[in-house]
């Protein structure tokens, strides 16, 4: 109850909540038209993007970028619940339509990509009274932490729901497994709110060898759970132990599954065009999704989920990259066709929907 039951634009320059919608009953409909059990999840974040923004720089593109940027919010606010012992989860939007009219949003120039509803525990953090329309109201600072609190980021990435890759499909009886150690579930010495701060898109790399512990660690805190239609390759260039090669990863059996063995690291930067650092990381993590599957399972919507859940896995992946003083970097500028044939990808069943090149930083 502390501040009035009502719809709030986050004005993010002011760090402040913008009424926009007042009234108990308009948060009830947008609640509901979010996907939120009535009583439960309180509040909902609905992440809104502007496609205009993006269409002038990407064009065509735009909509991958927006769903995925939207997604790395998202796997931000994942993270932080988990660090401050929040309840958190991603929730299904029931009827997009109306839920962009009951924000006035007009469709073809912005939309909800997602939303997140969140329990907040312990005692309130800011307090309001009446709130007029132009009122701004200031949540808690940012990095405060509630009770105190505030877990390492492993544990916190580990408590927050499952977002990213699944195995689509069974690994491949004829490609050579590799199997993965197994990781601690603390890495000790990365406070959670250090690694949002830090977390930065990095685009010049050492050329060193990663551990296998870190390639283990990476994907196994970005590929907890998520859609089934959406897998990972993995472009391997300078991993210890691990042949050069592109790899799909299973998630079950935590290992991962040779495509093609070989360097690839020119020919996948040549692909993201001549972007060369792409090339330069140690490895490239590459989301997959099934597009058959992905359409049977979710509809018309099920292309956007699908990028929103990338974007969610690649903030994990940002988050732990940062946590093991490694970095990395969302690219989304790249010729499809070529990286679909690097990862041995038939293109009318699969492809890849970002880049994840990870690295030592210079």
């Amino acid at each position: 109850d502390v501040y009035k039951r009502q719809v709030y634009a986050y004005a993010a320059i002011e760090h402040s909540l913008v009424p926009v919608r007042p009234g108990s009953a308009a948060a009830t409909e947008v609640r509901s038209a979010a996907g939120a059990t009535e009583g439960r999840l309180d509040p909902v974040l609905l992440l809104v993007a502007s496609y205009w923004r993006s269409a002038w720089k990407y064009q065509t593109r735009a909509l991958r970028y927006c769903a995925q940027d939207a997604g790395h919010i998202a796997g931000a606010v994942l993270a932080c619940a988990g660090g401050i012992d929040a309840g958190a989860e991603v929730l299904t939007i029931r009827d997009p339509a109306s839920l962009d009219a009951l924000l006035g949003l007009d469709p073809t120039a912005a939309g909800v990509m997602g939303a997140v509803g969140l329990e907040l525990l312990g005692p309130p953090v800011a307090a309001a009274t009446s709130i007029a329309p132009s009122e701004l109201v200031r949540p808690a600072a940012v990095g405060e932490p509630i009770d105190g609190v505030m877990l390492d980021a492993a544990t916190a990435i580990a408590r927050s729901p499952g977002v990213l890759h699944e195995a689509a499909r069974p690994a491949q009886p004829e490609g050579q497994t590799v199997p993965l150690p197994e990781v601690d579930e603390r890495l000790e010495g990365a406070p959670l709110a250090d690694c949002v701060i830090r977390r930065h898109s990095v685009r010049r790399y050492r050329r060193e060898t990663l551990s296998l512990d870190k390639l283990s660690r990476l994907l196994k805190e970005a590929s907890c759970g998520g859609r089934a239609e959406l897998s990972c390759a993995v472009a391997i260039r300078a991993v210890e132990g691990i042949d050069s090669g592109v790899y799909r990863y299973d998630p079950e059996a935590h290992g991962l599954v040779l495509l093609r063995a070989g360097r690839v690291a020119e020919e996948l930067a040549a692909a993201a065009l001549g972007q060369s650092f792409v090339g330069q990381a140690a490895l490239c993590a590459m989301p997959v999704i099934d597009l058959e599957a992905s359409l049977a399972a979710g509809g018309p919507r099920a292309y956007v989920d699908a990028l929103f859940d990338v974007g969610m896995g690649g903030q994990r992946l940002y988050l732990t990259a940062t946590a093991m003083g490694l970095g990395c970097c969302a690219v989304g500028a790249y010729n499809d066709a070529e990286v679909d044939m690097l990862a041995g990808l038939d293109r009318d069943l699969d492809s890849v929907l970002c880049l994840f090149p990870v690295g030592v930083p210079r």
